[in-house]
């Protein structure tokens, strides 16, 4: 889970950075049974900030990884 917790941060790196401009924060933590996210900030744009992540994360499936993963 670590592996692909850090695979995804860095897949949505440019995305969590444009995120940071408008004052929006994702973190991730992984547990023994289940990975939590938590969004910060203060915008009225936090609801599509968090079905971006989602859309994104969804997205990460069909991405080209190798050179992430490496």
């Amino acid at each position: 889970a670590n592996v692909w917790k850090n695979c995804l941060l860095e897949y949505l790196n440019e995305y969590n950075y444009m995120a940071e401009m408008a004052s929006l924060q994702v973190g991730m933590n992984v547990h023994h049974d289940n990975i939590d996210i938590q969004w910060g900030g203060y915008n009225d744009s936090m609801i599509n900030f968090v079905k971006e992540t989602f859309i994104n994360i969804g997205k990460m499936k069909n991405e080209n990884l190798v050179e992430i993963f490496e």
